[in-house]
């Protein structure tokens, strides 16, 4: 059975609230708010809590969709550009490339709030770098008080260990992702199997039944003559519908392909970024326990 999509649980800020409809090819219908989309996917929030923190995305493969139907479509099409960067677009690069530099807790507050609402529209990526440069900013004025030796703040050592925390969700929200759309991918290549089979099968017995009538092996109707121009256009729309499919196949299992490596690049990115997060955390509580002893 074919997957329509991924709901992910995710911590966010409040969105205005809006009706968008995507409708299916299967007839079936969704709603809630369109917060990006891109050529492979739409990212729909379907529920949220009645604070607005908690929300559901679902993501919903584009060959799955017939239409959308915006409520607000200039709000929907703000929310392209960084949605599209999952994807390399350029317009959500230039947004991760122009955050300022982080030189202090309110810069790195800021940020965070920005990265904590690209997790809860699920633009991962852009969320990612966000986080990162929050922590690199942190690691700098870190080295900067050690320089000066001086004990890094306490203040900036918290925000370090609670953007840790954060990007760690972020990465595991980019990893459903990853693990859905290889479902999703490999879904679509079972189904696109089956329809190519049935072409070829179609074909196969066009090409016999028209060359038993050219041997003269069975009777023909009368105005038969007809058919066989009927029967070259239906082998040549077969042909070229099994090309079609063929093309639609390769490129589901070269996507899925390209996400399996992803997703064991973002296995080993969790892994090492846990054990920054373990001594991040190691640092803030030694540094806690430090001003403890200074007072």
């Amino acid at each position: 059975m074919k997957r329509h999509g991924l709901c992910v649980l995710l911590v966010a800020g409040v969105l205005g609230a809006r009706a968008d409809t995507v409708v299916l090819k299967s007839g079936a219908s969704i709603s809630g708010e369109i917060v990006g989309e891109d050529a492979r996917e739409v990212r729909l929030l379907v529920s949220r809590t009645p604070s607005g923190h908690i929300q559901t995305i679902k993501v919903i493969d584009q060959e799955s969709v017939e239409s959308l139907q915006r409520d607000t479509p200039e709000v929907a099409e703000e929310a392209d550009p960084v949605v599209a960067g999952e994807a390399g677009g350029g317009k959500a690069q230039a947004t991760a490339a122009s955050t300022p530099a982080l030189s202090d807790p309110a810069a790195m507050r800021e940020a965070m709030k920005r990265a904590d609402a690209l997790t809860g529209g699920g633009q991962f990526e852009d969320a990612i770098q966000t986080y990162r440069a929050v922590i690199e900013g942190a690691d700098a004025a870190c080295e900067g008080a050690s320089a000066e030796g001086q004990p890094a703040s306490l203040e900036v050592l918290q925000l370090r260990d609670q953007t840790y925390s954060l990007l760690l969700i972020a990465l595991n929200g980019r990893l459903a992702h990853q693990r859905e759309v290889v479902d999703t991918a490999e879904d679509n290549a079972k189904d696109l199997v089956k329809d190519l089979s049935r072409v070829q099968d179609e074909r196969e017995t066009l090409i016999r039944e028209s060359k038993q009538e050219e041997d003269g092996m069975r009777v023909r109707r009368l105005g038969a003559a007809h058919d066989v121009p009927a029967s070259t256009t239906r082998l040549r729309e077969l042909q070229e519908r099994a090309l079609v499919l063929e093309n639609r196949l390769q490129a589901q299992r070269e996507r899925a392909d390209a996400e399996r490596a992803g997703i064991i690049n973002m296995e080993s990115e969790i892994k090492v970024t846990r054990e920054k997060a373990r001594q991040a955390a190691t640092a803030y509580a030694a540094a806690q326990r430090a001003s403890h002893g200074r007072y």
